[in-house]
């Protein structure tokens, strides 16, 4: 009798199990190296990116990662003429292992958006941009740096983990339509910091 009261004030006074997040907001540096040598020559043949994702649940370990990026560059030779590049990649993303390390695995299709702006005649500016369709294969690694811990009482927390991310990949991109215009596919790698809530 007294072992079952023990078990039950035990079991009382344990940390309620934590909730499977419903939302993961993200910020990350992403390097780029690309494979269209105009950009070599005239801007840069890498850069780093700017970006803000967004992870929401499906099922389980399955997630579906949304990644929007943005990066301006400026020719070196002329100070009229820029390049704007605004990567966007919707990925199914499956996370697996336990613990405060977990791999994953992401794959889906992107859309790199693109324009070039030049100094035109008396009319002023002018643009050039078009946007290229891309499929992006991923491996990374998520830990959750401890700085959240589980509550004694049940009070509501909408932070559940803070989470240190990382990851390369490999974005596949060709012209669409023949062989003409620029193939924004590119090696990437990416340092990032996760909220789930």
């Amino acid at each position: 009798m007294l072992a079952a009261a023990l078990l039950t004030v035990a079991m009382a006074t344990q940390p309620p199990e934590p909730e499977a997040p419903s939302l993961r907001l993200g910020i990350r540096g992403v390097a780029e190296q690309w494979n269209e040598p105009a950009l070599a020559s005239v801007y840069q043949a890498g850069a780093p990116i700017g970006a803000v994702s967004i992870g929401l649940p499906l099922a389980g370990s399955l997630w579906l990662d949304v990644e929007v990026g943005y990066r301006r560059l400026n020719s070196a030779d002329d100070e009229e003429l820029s390049f704007h590049l605004i990567p966007a990649s919707v990925l199914a993303q499956w996370s697996f292992g336990h613990g405060s390390a977990q791999p994953f695995i992401a794959a889906g299709p992107t859309i790199t958006a693109f324009q070039e702006q030049y100094a035109a005649t008396a009319e002023g500016l002018g643009s050039i941009g078009g946007a290229r369709l891309a499929g992006e294969l991923r491996l990374g690694l998520r830990v959750d740096t401890g700085l959240v811990q589980p509550r004694r009482a049940p009070a509501p927390n909408p932070v559940k983990d803070v989470g240190i991310e990382l990851y390369v990949a490999r974005r596949q991109a060709g012209p669409i339509g023949g062989r003409t215009g620029f193939d924004l596919g590119a090696w990437r790698a990416a340092l990032g910091l996760s909220l789930a809530l």
